[in-house]
This record gives C-alpha cells, sequence and structure tokens, in this order.
C-alpha cells in the first residue's frame, strides 16, 4: 500500500536507498540551522499559525525548523523542514524533503531517478520522518502556503549558501571542490 498519493512500497524503499548512497549519507547528517547561524534561526524560521482546526490538524502554531547538509562535499540544495507545534515541541509532526533547484538539477543529482527528482523538487515527506494523516497534512499546507512564497523560497536558498560557506570555512582549501550532482564529471566550485 502507498505511503502516500505519491510513490508506492517498492518506489519508497528505492528513494530509501538512493538517498544513503549520496554522498555523505552515511558519514555526515542534516544539522539545524541555528547549529551554524543562530541569529537566522532566530529570525528567519518560519511558522504557520492555524486559528482553528485544519482536517486533522488542530488549531495552533506550526514552526518549519530548517536542517541542511553538514558535508562539504555535497551540493544537493535541498532542506529538511521539521514541523513541530510549538505547545508540544517534543513531538515530531513531519520531516519535508524540499528542494528549489530545476527539476533537472535534482534528476542529475538523484543519478537519473526521475520520480525522486520530482519528490525532492516538488516537496515530499522526507523518508526518515513520520509519514501519517498529520504529517500529509502539514505536507499539504506547507504545498499551499509556503512553496508558492518565492520570497521564502529564495531565502531557503540563501540559507543554503551560508549554511554551507560556514562548512567550507572549516575545511582545508583543497576540500572546498565538489563532485557535480550525481557524482560524476568535472568538479566544480561550491559557492
Amino acid at each position: 500500500m502507498p505511503r502516500n498519493n505519491e510513490v508506492s512500497d517498492e518506489e519508497y524503499q528505492d528513494m530509501l536507498r538512493q538517498l544513503s548512497e549520496l554522498p555523505g549519507a552515511k558519514d555526515v547528517g542534516m544539522l539545524r540551522l541555528d547549529t551554524r547561524m543562530p541569529d537566522l534561526f532566530e529570525s528567519e524560521t518560519r511558522s504557520v499559525r492555524l486559528g482553528s482546526s485544519r482536517g486533522c490538524l488542530p488549531a495552533g502554531n506550526y514552526t518549519f525548523l530548517e536542517f541542511y547538509c553538514n558535508d562539504p562535499k555535497c551540493d544537493c540544495r535541498r532542506v529538511v523542514l521539521q514541523v513541530r507545534e510549538d505547545s508540544d515541541p517534543e513531538t515530531l509532526i513531519a520531516c519535508i524533503n524540499f528542494g528549489w533547484e530545476r527539476l533537472a538539477f535534482y534528476k542529475k543529482w538523484m543519478r537519473g531517478n526521475l520520480e525522486n527528482a520530482k519528490l525532492v523538487k516538488g516537496g515530499d515527506l522526507d523518508p526518515s520522518g513520520p509519514r501519517d494523516e498529520r504529517a500529509r497534512a502539514v505536507l499539504n499546507l506547507f504545498k499551499e502556503l509556503l512553496m508558492p512564497d518565492e520570497a521564502y523560497v529564495k531565502r531557503l536558498g540563501t540559507h543554503y549558501r551560508k549554511f554551507k560557506g560556514s562548512v567550507l570555512k572549516e575545511q582545508p582549501s583543497s576540500s572546498r571542490w565538489a563532485r557535480r550532482p550525481g557524482g560524476g564529471g568535472r568538479r566544480r566550485r561550491l559557492r
């Protein structure tokens, strides 16, 4: 039975396998924005306030915490958003995997897998988080309210570049070069 409307169990397992094979997946994790950029975290973390219930989501303030890849050799250009409701900050409601670049970028990064590239580009529940009805409702909230907000999407890209810049500053100069998405071909300087 599909875990959501977009992927079957087999496709989901394939995506997990592919994600685990990407550069840095085994060695380095995603870190919350405040670990490197506390000022940005304090001033620019996004929340959605629901004044009344929306389906299975009760009224409340839903905070979208940004996590970025900490691997200096990876240029994934994506964010994992952990969503929590402010009255119960210990409970993870959803993890949303989202990329802001063109689909072709993620297809190359996902080693030619167009279906998985669409999941990253279009925003989908991250395999590491909840995949229940509430998680899908939060994903729909994200797609309806936040994805269309061009300033917010641009801000995620800016946060990614600043976060990666701080990662690269800690590396010897020879480590500041990364393989192109998909792992092959020429190397290019990360910006």
